[in-house]
């Protein structure tokens, strides 16, 4: 059984929409050297400003030559993401060069995820490494990095409406092995769960703050992530899926599917007007 819930559930759930973010600079010197992955290589560590996913870095410094016979065009940058590596191309072009020069770059990259306050460390390397590691080819002063969200549109959803709350998310009664997963209006993975005292699903969520929440029904081996990411599974069957003892929808899933549904929870005065739940009614999907 597994059952993420984490203790910032709601902080989570109320967070505004997520924003770019700026490393700070930092003077330096960073040595430019060696092939990425090389221990010559320069090392610019940062935290994180928030959790996002991210698909451009502008870098913005002074770079200084060092190395006769280097080339300006092979000053390069890489991340190790959540997501796996990311590395620059060229960031300025020219051939060989002396002094100081100033570079101010942005990059397209496929998106990957960084996790706020955690620390990430951008390598400094050359695409051409002119004097081994016992010569640096370049240095970088002045050094800082600008991330880019990546907009990530929410999936699909059946409208579920309004619900006066979603405490308990379920989907007992169901006649296969299911998956579930709850997100924010951001995207962020707030809960998941497999099995609860058998082979169907629960999230209890202890209360959510007011907003739009999306909720994924996958069966066994659905894999979850952040900004709606729902890796289907195999397992297939009749579901139905229960919020706070109301069935809301019930369906047939299909091996290698994913279904998602959505739901607003009211600021606290107009969850008055909704009653015992009268917002809330069965929906069958086709």
């Amino acid at each position: 059984m597994k059952n993420l819930i984490p203790a910032v559930l709601v902080a989570l759930a109320a967070s505004t929409a997520l924003a770019d973010f700026n490393t700070g600079i930092q003077a330096g010197p960073f040595a430019s050297n060696g092939p990425n992955g090389n221990a010559a290589n320069g090392l610019f560590s940062f935290n994180a400003g928030h959790t996002g996913l991210f698909n451009a870095i502008r870098i913005r410094g002074n770079a200084q030559y060092n190395n006769s016979g280097t080339y300006l065009s092979e000053l390069r940058y890489s991340i190790l993401t959540d997501s796996g590596a990311r590395a620059s191309g060229q960031l300025i072009a020219g051939g060989v060069w002396s002094g100081f020069q100033t570079v101010d770059n942005s990059q397209n990259f496929t998106p990957f995820q960084l996790t706020g306050g955690n620390s990430y460390t951008i390598r400094l390397w050359e695409s051409y490494d002119d004097g081994g590691t016992g010569v640096i080819d370049a240095y970088w002063h002045s050094l800082q990095f600008d991330f880019t969200s990546a907009v990530i549109n929410p999936p699909a959803c059946t409208n579920l409406g309004t619900l006066a709350s979603a405490n308990d998310i379920n989907t007992f009664g169901s006649n296969f092995d299911t998956e579930i997963a709850l997100f924010d209006s951001n995207g962020l993975l707030l809960a998941e769960n497999d099995d609860t005292g058998g082979l169907q699903s629960q999230i209890n969520t202890g209360g959510l703050a007011n907003g739009t929440y999306y909720v994924a029904v996958g069966g066994y081996n659905t894999s979850f992530g952040n900004f709606w990411t729902a890796n289907p599974g195999g397992a297939s069957g009749n579901y139905t899926l229960t919020i706070d003892g109301s069935a809301v929808a019930s369906s047939t899933l299909a091996s290698g599917t994913v279904h998602w549904y959505c739901f607003t929870i009211p600021t606290p005065g107009s969850a008055m007007l909704l009653g015992m739940g009268g917002l809330v009614t069965l929906r069958r999907r086709r």
